[in-house]
């Protein structure tokens, strides 16, 4: 109890201290202090939103080069918090175990943090965050700690006997009994089942409810409870009624119930225009065991899922006559995924205005969630097929907007991997804007941008380098230049960082087409000499734009290249890459184990084996931090480490990394 109340008076000291460098430990530069409070304000609990402004305040990533889903978010924030470069830091963040349950992660989070950072967390015993973190340790017992260190200042101690007796006791436990009495002496003075149903609706509401909201459900009181008789519970779920529309709850009888739950509640803005919740999770958590669980504080049971199912059925009825769309999308689509509606979940998403509010041109993540809940990639490319086909057949329809919409479902289908769906969408918005919108440079360079990425998405899929390749990598590689040549003629930042980011992937591309040998249109040596060009000229303009990540990876890139006929200025580039992707990212990034691995299989070329298993082991290490053990990229490692000639070497060296993590 008490753990915010704690928090914020430590972010409040810090931010104090730090601006007046009274901290010491960070030289002339000083600390900077991030802290964010989860559940504090909406959206505070979306995990990815909260470390983009992490990495945002530290002057890590800017608009341009913002990480595009969670995964990649964590991979970067995991890298940035072990490298000794990053600015030091305090970050402090307050109830962990409240950020979303679709996107927990704990791999933001470095095993081992650099000298220069600190964290300091809370959290609810027995959350996932919390046996994350106990799983990476093995920590002494808190509670005996604690006790340990305060008698310790004056010099007593407790045998083993007594301080099991201690530890035993219930008061030494979080005292949710209380608050469960508080709740039922509540609900028998102050509103009954109007009481309830509130305390129901706020648990089961995804990021609390406006108090117009509660209003209008409240008012409904004839069907404000769940049924207590069986044979209503035994009804089919669409028979089931949860909510008319009504009049609004009375205000004398809500002012009885708001007086009674005020101090536990948490307001949003001013009464009747900000959101109301519960002011802390212990709450959340009594109500749960008060109002959802059986007897046996068992959630598993038919009875208790019926019980959530109707308050969630509840509000998915509620929501889905709402009028404020912001409102419609940050709570309907929740409450059809927690009763398993897919018809009408399917329905919702294919509304092109909720659609435009979850879509993303670099990875749709909230969006590609709710299709997996509603029947998956097969029935999203359905659907937004029949949508487009309405679409195309409305009498006056708009040809720019029906390119834009192919363009847009053909980027969200390949970033759910149906790349032939995704590619023959594409090549459909490309004919419009070439055949009946002037081919207008704007459009058709990210057009070029989408279809070359297909491309790659294919190329990546095909296991072995061989001349079967030809057919994708052809025109992947076209794309990409007559992207890169089209930007050429914009003005402004975005275009030219987009177009050092072309250059720089075509490079990549380049080097697969080399070693198949090219054809008769674009030779090997050709393409080698585009290669290097187009990764140089890139690795500038990274540097012009201070973006040294990507110039990083223009090194590694150019380093594949010099490979082929340089093998020792090769590594000279991969090391000078690394040294400069470490001063970025740390060692704990998506490209630092690219990077290791590239290394890796060049020093095992030029026969360099134990310098190859030192790189291995070190690139397996980073597969584990940034992705985990059961990534295939992990797996990759475990298998490179298994060849008997590395195995042979760990065990020369009394070594064993893969069971370091088991």
């Amino acid at each position: 109890m008490g753990k915010s109340s704690i928090i914020a008076k430590v972010a409040d000291e810090a931010t104090l201290r730090a601006s007046q460098k009274q901290i010491p430990g960070a030289g002339d530069t000083g600390w900077y202090v991030f802290y964010h409070f989860v559940g504090a304000v909406p959206g505070s609990t979306d995990l990815e939103r909260a470390l983009k402004r992490l990495l945002k305040e530290i002057g890590i990533v800017n608009e341009a080069t913002m990480p595009t889903d969670l995964e990649a978010t964590c991979q970067m924030t995991s890298g940035v918090l072990s490298n000794p470069n990053t600015r030091p830091t305090i970050i402090i963040i307050d109830a962990l175990n409240q950020f979303d349950d679709d996107k927990f992660s704990m791999s933001w989070l470095p095993r081992k943090l650099a000298p220069q950072i600190r964290v300091v967390m809370s959290m609810i015993n027995n959350t996932p965050p919390h046996k994350s973190l106990r799983e990476r340790t093995n920590p002494p017992d808190e509670a005996y700690e604690i006790v340990t260190e305060i008698l310790g200042r004056y010099n007593k101690r407790l045998d083993e006997e007594q301080m099991t007796k201690l530890l035993s006791k219930d008061s030494s436990q979080n005292p949710l009994c209380l608050l469960a009495q508080v709740l039922k002496r509540f609900e028998e003075e102050n509103g009954g089942h109007l009481l309830v149903a509130t305390l129901c609706l706020l648990e089961s509401s995804s990021t609390g409810l406006l108090e117009i909201e509660l209003l209008e459900i409240l008012g409904d009181e004839p069907h404000l409870m769940p049924p207590e008789s069986s044979e209503e519970k035994g009804a089919p779920a669409k028979a089931q009624v949860t909510w008319k529309k009504s009049q609004q709850l009375p205000a004398m009888k809500w002012a009885a119930v708001y007086r009674a739950l005020k101090p536990f509640l948490r307001p949003f803005g001013d009464s009747g225009e900000g959101r109301l919740d519960f002011y802390h999770r212990s709450l959340s958590k009594a109500v749960r065991h008060m109002y959802f669980l059986n007897d046996d504080g068992n959630e598993n049971d038919d009875d208790s899922r019926d019980i959530y199912q109707w308050w969630h059925r509840k509000l998915a009825d509620y929501f889905e006559q709402v009028d404020n769309l912001e409102r419609r999308i940050e709570e309907y689509p929740v409450h059809l995924v927690k009763i398993n509606d897919k018809e009408r979940l399917q329905n919702f998403l294919t509304q092109w205005v909720v659609f435009d509010n979850l879509y993303d041109d670099e990875y749709s993540s909230k969006l590609l969630y709710y299709w997996r809940q509603a029947g998956g990639a097969s029935v999203m490319e359905e659907m937004y097929l029949n949508s487009l086909e309405n679409l195309k057949n409305k009498v006056m329809t708009n040809k720019d907007e029906l390119s834009i919409r192919y363009e847009q479902i053909s980027r969200v289908l390949m970033q759910e991997g149906r790349l032939e769906m995704a590619h023959e969408l594409v090549e459909k918005a490309m004919k419009i804007e070439e055949d009946e919108l002037g081919g207008r440079p704007q459009r058709l360079v990210e057009l070029y941008d989408s279809a070359a990425n297909i491309y790659n998405a294919k190329i990546v899929l095909i296991d072995y380098v061989s001349r079967s390749m030809l057919s994708v990598l052809r025109p992947c590689i076209d794309f990409r230049q007559k992207g890169i040549k089209l930007r050429e003629s914009f003005e402004g930042d975005r275009h030219k960082f987009k177009r050092a980011y072309s250059m720089m992937k075509l490079a990549f591309n380049i080097k697969t087409w080399y070693m198949i040998g090219g054809d008769s249109n674009f030779s090997a040596e050709e393409a080698m000499e585009e290669g290097f060009r187009n990764v140089r000229e890139a690795k500038e303009i990274f540097l012009e734009l201070e973006e040294d990540g990507y110039r990083a990876e223009c090194l590694m890139n150019e380093g594949l290249l010099v490979g082929e006929h340089d093998q020792e200025k090769a590594l000279k580039l991969y090391q000078e890459a690394e040294e400069l992707c470490l001063q970025v990212y740390g060692e704990n990034s998506v490209l630092s184990g690219r990077l290791l691995m590239n290394t890796g299989i060049l020093v095992e070329e030029m026969g360099n084996y134990e310098e190859a298993y030192t790189y291995f082991s070190r690139a397996f290490r980073n597969k584990v931090e940034v992705y985990g053990l059961d990534h295939p990229q992990t797996h990759r490692g475990i298998r490179l480490l298994e060849e008997p000639m590395y195995k042979r070497i760990a065990q020369s060296r009394g070594e064993n990394p893969l069971e370091e993590y088991k």
